[in-house]
C-alpha cells in the first residue's frame, strides 16, 4: 500500500478579506491554487459574502464569513474586525490546521490574535510600504510579529531595520501570473500600438495624475501616441476632469478595470507606474514578463531598483518627478528597433526567476521545513 496515500495531508489555510481585484489577492490564491495541487489541504477564508476575482481551484475549500461591508457606521466599522476574530477562533478550535497564513492588515490584525490564542503557526507577510499604515497597525506589527510562527518580507529594506526581532522570517518577493495562454512570444516592435498603459486603482497611491500631466506635456511631440489607463477608484471623476482640462481627451482614455488587460494589451508601446509607494509591484512584474518596456517609479522599499537595471531592462524614475518621467518615455521612444527589443527581450527575463513553481517552493520550504533568519 502507498504509505503517500495513508499519511494525513497537511492542512493549510490562507485568510484575506475578499477574492477581489488586488496584487495581493492574486498572490494568495496563487498560493492556494500552488499548495491544492501540491496535495496539501488548503482553504482559503474570506470576511466577505461572495467575492470571486481570480479563479480558485475547485478542490480549494472556499469559507465565506458573510460579513456585511456595507454598514459603514462607527460601529459596523469597529465591530467587523472583533467578528473575524470570533469566526477565526472558533474555525481553529473545530479544524486542525498546520499553518495559518494571513494577508493585508484588516484580516492580518483579527487572524494573528485568532492564531495566537489557538495556538496555531501563524504567518504573515508584509505587503506594503509602512508609509501605507496607521501608528497603531505599525504599533501592533512590531509587537505581535516576533510572537508569530514566521514573517514574509518582500525586501530586506525593513528586514534589516525596523523588524530586526522578528526570528523567523523569509525574502520571498511575490510570483508572477501570466495567461496560460501566453506561449511567451514578445511583440516585435513594428507591431505594438502606440500606446503608454497603466494599470492600478484610481487612486492617490497610484498617482495616474503625474502619468496624466507629463503626458499631457508631451503628447503634441508624439501625435500618434495615446495613454490608456486601467483600473477603477475613487479619483475617476478627479482624473476625468483633468483628463478633459488637458485638451488630449480623444487621446487619454480612462479604460476602466479589466482582468487581464496586460496580456491583452501586451502590444503596448511601453508600461508606466507612477506610485507614490507599493509594497510589492505585481503589476509593473506582470508587464515586464510580456516584454512590455517598462517605467516605475523608485519606491522607498527599494523593489524596483532590485527588478530593473535603469535603461537595460526598464527604466526608474524619483518618485513625484514629472521632468524624470517624461526624460525616460523619451528615452523609450527614441529607441531604434534593435534597442528596443533588446530592453523588451531582457525584461521578460523575470519571468524565469519569479514563476509560480519557483516562488510556490519557496513558501512551501517556510512553512514546514527552514523556518531560518533571512
Amino acid at each position: 500500500m502507498d504509505m503517500r496515500g495513508m499519511l494525513e495531508k497537511k492542512k493549510v489555510c490562507f485568510a484575506i478579506d475578499a477574492n477581489a481585484a488586488g496584487g495581493a489577492e492574486r498572490v494568495l490564491t496563487s498560493l492556494a491554487n500552488y499548495f491544492v495541487e501540491k496535495d496539501y489541504d488548503v482553504t482559503l477564508i474570506n470576511s466577505d459574502r461572495s467575492s470571486c476575482f481570480y479563479p480558485v481551484s475547485e478542490k480549494v475549500h472556499i469559507v465565506k464569513m458573510g460579513l456585511d461591508f456595507s454598514d459603514r457606521s462607527l460601529g459596523g466599522r469597529l465591530l467587523r474586525p472583533y467578528r473575524k476574530y470570533r469566526f477565526l477562533h472558533k474555525y481553529f478550535n473545530e479544524h486542525k490546521v498546520d499553518a495559518f497564513v494571513v494577508f493585508l492588515i484588516n484580516m492580518e490584525i483579527p487572524g494573528v490574535l485568532a492564531g495566537l490564542r489557538s495556538k496555531v503557526p501563524t504567518y504573515t507577510s508584509l505587503r506594503n510600504s509602512l508609509s501605507h499604515f496607521s501608528k497603531v497597525q505599525l504599533c501592533f506589527m512590531k509587537v505581535f510579529y516576533p510572537r508569530i510562527q514566521g514573517v514574509v518580507f518582500q525586501n530586506k529594506v525593513y528586514v534589516d531595520s525596523v523588524f530586526r526581532k522578528v526570528k523567523s522570517k523569509r525574502v520571498i518577493y511575490n510570483p508572477v501570473s501570466l495567461k496560460e495562454e501566453y506561449k511567451g512570444d514578445i511583440v516585435d516592435c513594428r507591431l505594438r500600438k502606440n500606446w503608454i498603459i497603466n494599470v492600478g486603482r484610481l487612486s492617490e497611491q497610484k498617482n495616474q495624475t503625474l502619468l496624466i500631466d507629463a503626458f499631457a506635456e508631451i503628447a503634441p511631440d508624439y501625435p500618434k501616441m495615446e495613454l490608456h489607463i486601467f483600473g477603477e477608484g475613487s479619483l475617476r471623476g478627479q482624473l476625468e476632469k483633468k483628463i478633459e482640462d488637458s485638451g488630449f481627451k480623444d487621446r487619454i482614455v480612462l479604460e476602466g478595470e479589466q482582468l487581464d488587460a496586460l496580456y491583452l494589451y501586451r502590444d503596448a508601446k511601453m508600461f508606466v507606474l507612477p506610485s507614490l509607494y507599493e509594497g510589492f509591484p505585481n503589476v509593473l512584474v506582470e508587464a515586464m514578463s510580456y516584454g512590455i518596456p517598462s517605467i516605475s517609479t523608485n519606491f522607498d522599499t527599494g523593489i524596483a531598483e532590485e527588478l530593473i537595471e535603469h535603461r537595460m531592462n526598464g527604466c526608474v524614475f524619483e518618485i513625484n518627478s514629472r521632468k524624470q518621467l517624461i526624460s525616460e518615455i523619451r528615452y523609450i521612444m527614441s529607441l531604434n528597433d534593435a534597442e528596443y527589443m533588446c530592453i523588451a527581450n531582457e525584461s521578460a527575463k523575470i519571468k524565469e526567476k519569479l514563476g509560480i513553481d519557483e516562488i510556490g517552493r519557496q513558501w512551501e520550504r517556510f512553512l514546514f521545513d527552514d523556518r531560518t533568519q533571512v
